[in-house]
């Protein structure tokens, strides 16, 4: 197994859909007999320029094991 570090962003208005979206990416990660090792969500943070006129993102870190 290899260790991979995934980081997402996420909308700002998509704030209470994001808990059911890390849910179903670590539902994936294990169906596939990976391990989620650590999961931290940064918080809604400042983007270093806008995306779509969107200025600020929801940041998730996901640090999984999984097969190539």
């Amino acid at each position: 197994m290899r260790h991979y570090e995934i980081v997402f962003i996420a909308h700002p208005h998509q704030s209470a859909k994001l808990p059911a979206r890390v849910e179903r990416y670590n539902k994936m990660v294990t169906e596939a007999n990976g391990v989620l090792h650590r999961l931290a969500h940064w918080g809604r943070r400042e983007l270093d320029y806008p995306l779509d006129k969107c200025h600020k993102a929801h940041y998730v870190s996901l640090n999984i094991d999984a097969e190539t």
